[in-house]
């Protein structure tokens, strides 16, 4: 066991607290917690790859990020430059979209959202 230097009782509160949110979960899903990610994704912005190490982990359909560049090294495709690319996983792909890409798709009634999210018109 590490020791952090930490006082026990806090460390207790925070794995509630982590274990509140994850009680909580989505609606009409069963309870669920995504922590950051580890950063071992090879890109050049080391938040970027905290953020992609959490989209794979959560199993995520798609990341829309206005931050295209940044998500783009030699190991994506990329689709429609600037816009849309794809990271593969050995479990799944990811689709990168840019927050343009996705409105025209939620527009032309290419993605509708669930009805406890609203609804696309």
């Amino acid at each position: 066991m590490v020791d952090w230097g930490m006082d026990t009782h806090m460390i207790d509160e925070l794995i509630e607290a982590i274990v509140a949110y994850a009680r909580l979960g989505a609606e009409e899903i069963q309870p669920q917690l995504t922590l950051g990610g580890t950063g071992l994704m090879p890109l050049r912005d080391t938040e970027d790859a905290h953020v992609l190490d959490t989209a794979v982990a959560g199993f995520s359909d798609m990341l829309v990020t206005a931050n295209m560049s940044d998500f783009l090294p030699r190991h994506i495709e990329v689709l429609t430059p600037k816009f849309l690319a794809r990271f593969s996983h050995p479990k799944k792909s990811l689709l990168i979209a840019h927050p343009f890409t996705v409105r025209d798709w939620f527009e032309a009634g290419k993605i509708i959202l669930p009805p406890s999210l609203g609804t696309s018109q």
